[in-house]
Order: C-alpha cells, then sequence, then structure tokens
C-alpha cells in the first residue's frame, strides 16, 4: 500500500510538472526584510514567486487557502511539514545620539521607562514583548502603536521614542538587544528574538522542491545577518 501511494504520488509529481511558480505567505516585515532581497537572488531556473502578506492571526491556514509556503513565527501544527528557519532579533531602535545607542543591552525595566513606538497587540514583536514584560512584573510607562514598523522607526528617527521592531536599521537608527533574564536552564544572557518557522503541506507534489528552497534561505539569511540567526537546538 505503501508502495502504490507512492508512485501514486509521483506520477501526480510528474502530470504537474516541476516547481515553475510558488506562492508564500509571510508577515509583512518578513517579505520585506527577508523574503524580498532572497527573491532578488534567484536565478531563471528557479520557480517565479508570488507573495502575500501573512495575518497574525491566520497562521499555517493560509496553506489550505492555495499558499504553497507559509513562513511564520508560530510553530506549525504537527500535521504540517515544517522547519524551523531561522532566529531574528527583536531590537529596541534609537538615534546615535540617544542615551541608550552606547549601551550593549537594555533590560526591560529601563526600556519600558521610555516612550515606546509598538506594534499594536496581538502582532508577532508585540506579543513576545508584552510577555517579557508581564513576567518582569513592570508596566509601559508611555507607548504610541504604529501598524507600519517602517513608520515606527521614523518616528524614532524624529527623536520621538524608542522603536521596538524586528526589522532592519533603518534612518541610520542604531538597533540595542533587549535582554531577557536568563531561566535555570541558562548560563549566559539571552535577548529578546522571534523564531522563524518554514512551513508546507507534506502531500505537496513538490514537497522535496519546497525544503530544498527552505534550506536555501535559512542559508541566506545566515549568510544576511550572521550565525547567531541560527536556530537554537532543541534540548535533549
Amino acid at each position: 500500500m505503501a508502495a502504490a501511494d507512492n508512485a501514486k504520488n509521483a506520477a501526480e509529481a510528474i502530470r504537474k510538472g516541476p516547481l515553475d511558480t510558488i506562492h508564500i505567505a509571510a508577515p509583512t516585515v518578513t517579505l520585506t526584510d527577508v523574503l524580498a532581497p532572497f527573491i532578488a537572488g534567484l536565478g531563471p531556473g528557479d520557480p517565479v514567486p508570488t507573495v502575500s502578506a501573512l495575518d497574525p492571526n491566520q497562521g499555517c491556514d493560509a496553506l489550505e487557502q492555495g499558499a504553497d509556503l507559509v513562513l511564520t513565527t508560530v510553530v506549525p501544527p504537527q500535521r504540517f511539514s515544517h522547519q524551523w528557519v531561522a532566529t531574528l532579533p527583536i531590537l529596541a531602535y534609537v538615534p546615535a545620539a540617544h542615551a541608550l545607542a552606547a549601551k550593549e543591552y537594555v533590560c526591560v525595566s529601563e526600556l519600558v521607562a521610555h516612550h515606546l513606538l509598538l506594534s499594536p497587540t496581538g502582532t508577532y514583536t508585540r506579543t513576545a514583548l508584552d510577555a517579557v514584560v508581564t513576567a518582569q512584573g513592570v508596566e509601559y510607562s508611555s507607548i504610541r502603536e504604529f501598524t507600519s514598523s517602517q513608520i515606527a522607526q521614523a518616528v524614532a528617527a524624529a527623536g520621538h521614542g524608542v522603536a521596538v521592531v524586528s526589522d532592519d536599521s533603518r534612518f541610520e537608527l542604531v538597533g540595542v538587544p533587549i535582554s531577557v533574564p536568563a531561566t535555570a536552564n541558562e548560563t549566559q544572557r539571552s535577548t529578546l528574538a522571534i523564531d522563524l518557522f518554514a512551513a508546507w503541506q507534506p502531500e505537496h507534489h513538490a514537497a522535496a522542491a519546497l525544503e530544498r528552497l527552505v534550506t536555501t534561505l535559512g542559508g541566506y539569511v545566515v549568510h544576511l545577518y550572521g550565525a547567531n540567526m541560527l536556530p537554537v537546538p532543541a534540548a535533549e
């Protein structure tokens, strides 16, 4: 029965041909900072991509609505094939003349004392930051929300607060890592970050090609940002 299923899948892949096009759904920041430059480096022999912004509440549901590949910061359900792509930092962005710019990192308790320019509640970066703030037992003193993280950085560049986003630096801002208290199992200080996963349907006719593309994307992220973007190995 397994051999028959394999033969059926192979026949379906041959019927549909190679992966000529690919529909990728991803968070807006990932589309802008990671996916767009990655796509620019693809060659004529690679699939032609179409992309769509992923609603934070949608997650892997996009795979059941026509997407071939989803990039998400939420661990995909087990029913999907998935791979851990990278760990991306959430940084506090300030102008070079700001007092925080010279710091190696900023503690959450110190960060919340500033006027913060944040993404709306429910977004990936905001959820990660809110969780640490709650765990530390501190409160925001003053915040302003922006649906566009680029605008948040622009407002920070104009001197009106600290932008906390996972974007690449814009407007010559300095990105300061946000310190997260170490747990009992950690020996080094950690910093606030989000994990990026890729997911696809296991029965996709080009599943092997999708997996290869995801592996290439992971290598590109490391090339772009450095080896500290590699996934943290799971504990035994």
